[in-house]
């Protein structure tokens, strides 16, 4: 009897809620009656009945609204749990599918709080061919960060993340700039100086007019992931004098200097700092000139310097040390020296080479022992506007009484930066035999206003 009650007040209830447009709200397999009903763009408002059979106001959204019946529903009224005034029905209860039944066999709904890690899906009312509501794709706001693919779930529960290509328009452009292993390097500096001279009680009256000139050519290689490297270089220093302007033109040599330095080397440690190398070192003059240091025959004697004549090659293998990028120090047991003359005008004058040959003529090539060479490379920045570029070789042959023979060459550039690739340059060469005389090494130097680029 108590059941058949039940079943005319819930069909009457239902009824009533027909005439007063009321309604069946299911949410994902779950339901709650609501009255009233007031629908706008994106959610419902309605009434609904607390467990002190109280009328409560709320609203819910749309998209987490299942489907919407009309349809009679068996309900336990003592398992409506209270809600306050313009509260959300959904933050507190929802009753679940009321699969159990009273001893009545009644159909009773018990009312289960929604766990906070339950989704619910963005666009439940599609519905597949399951009854499952299908999800919908929205964008996700930008200020919203969520995991790559929290859909995949490891065996601990734990979301797992996969990678996800980045969109063409958001990818970080990598930096695919290929640095050229060769590195290019072109300088030239000249001078220009006038010195007038009158009454000196010294000397006679002079109008001296010089002009110095140097060229310097480089190209390097380097590459990280190759053990072989090498660097070349060519310098040439040039200078000009005229003694005497009201006498004519009687250009007169004051340096002529034509020389290269190369190095090979290959790394034979796994730092990188040690290395088998060879060293190559060259000097000539460029221009012929004749007595006097003239660049015309102007005493009818005949070419005393040229081109080759003499020229000066010395070979060093060694091992080379290299604790940076900006010092290279080589050390070889055994250098060797190859010097000759191509003129043999040059040559039988016993200028450069006195020792004869078979026919009583002077020589025109010689093979030298050098023993022991140590070279000194140091190419740095000492400030953000001053840079040095040294070169120093010592030296001596053990073969003969050591430290009384032997060669000392150096090349000393300093530059001074004034703006962009344009330089104040201070140019010096140190040049000494050891079995000429040790203490008077001969030394020359030249300040020029140099352009120099790299590339």
């Amino acid at each position: 009897m108590k059941t058949f009650i039940i079943i005319v007040l819930l069909f009457c209830a239902c009824a009533y809620a027909k005439a007063q447009n009321d309604t069946i709200f299911i949410i994902s397999n779950k339901m709650i009656i609501c009255t009233h009903l007031k629908e706008s763009d994106d959610q419902y408002e309605f009434d609904y009945i607390t467990a002190d059979n109280k009328i409560a106001n709320s609203s819910i959204r749309k998209w987490l609204v299942d489907s919407v019946k009309y349809s009679p529903l068996a309900i336990d009224s003592n398992s409506f749990n209270g809600t306050k005034k313009n509260s959300n029905p959904l933050e507190d209860s929802i009753l679940p599918d009321s699969t159990a039944l009273d001893s009545n066999g009644v159909t009773k709904a018990e009312i289960v709080p929604i766990p906070p890690n339950i989704a619910i899906p963005l666009d439940s009312t599609a519905l597949d061919s399951n009854g499952v509501a299908k999800a919908e794709i929205v964008p996700i706001p930008p200020n919203i960060a969520i995991p790559p693919d929290s859909t995949a779930i490891d065996s601990n529960g734990v979301a797992k993340s996969k990678i996800v290509p980045i969109p063409p328009e958001t990818a970080i452009p990598s930096d695919t700039t290929k640095v050229s292993p060769w590195l290019k390097t072109i300088a030239f500096g000249f001078n220009f100086g006038y010195l007038l001279e009158r009454n000196n009680p010294a000397a006679p009256n002079s109008d001296i007019v010089n002009f110095a000139t140097a060229f310097h050519l480089g190209l390097s290689y380097f590459k990280d992931s190759c053990k072989f490297q090498m660097t070349n270089e060519l310098h040439y220093l040039s200078g000009v004098q005229n003694e005497s302007i009201s006498g004519g033109i009687k250009l007169k040599r004051m340096q002529d200097d034509l020389s290269t330095l190369h190095d090979f080397s290959y790394s034979v440690s796994k730092d990188d700092k040690v290395k088998a190398n060879l060293i190559l070192r060259s000097a000539t003059s460029v221009f012929t000139i004749y007595d006097g240091d003239y660049y015309k025959d102007i005493n009818s004697l005949g070419p005393t310097q040229g081109f080759l004549s003499p020229y000066d090659l010395i070979v060093s293998p060694g091992i080379k040390y290299q604790p940076n990028e900006f010092l290279r120090m080589s050390f070889s047991i055994y250098a060797f020296q190859l010097y000759g003359i191509e003129n043999d005008k040059i040559a039988q004058k016993g200028i450069f080479i006195t020792d004869f040959d078979e026919n009583c003529k002077y020589k025109t090539f010689l093979f030298r022992h050098l023993g022991a060479e140590f070279n000194l490379w140091y190419d740095g920045q000492i400030k953000e506007w001053l840079f040095v570029q040294y070169r120093l070789s010592i030296s001596t042959d053990y073969f003969e009484a050591l430290g009384k023979n032997g060669l000392i060459d150096g090349l000393f550039i300093t530059k001074i930066k004034i703006f962009k690739d344009f330089y104040l340059s201070h140019q010096a060469t140190l040049k000494t035999n050891f079995a000429v005389d040790f203490l008077k090494p001969f030394y020359n130097q030249m300040l020029l206003f140099t352009y120099e680029k790299s590339f």
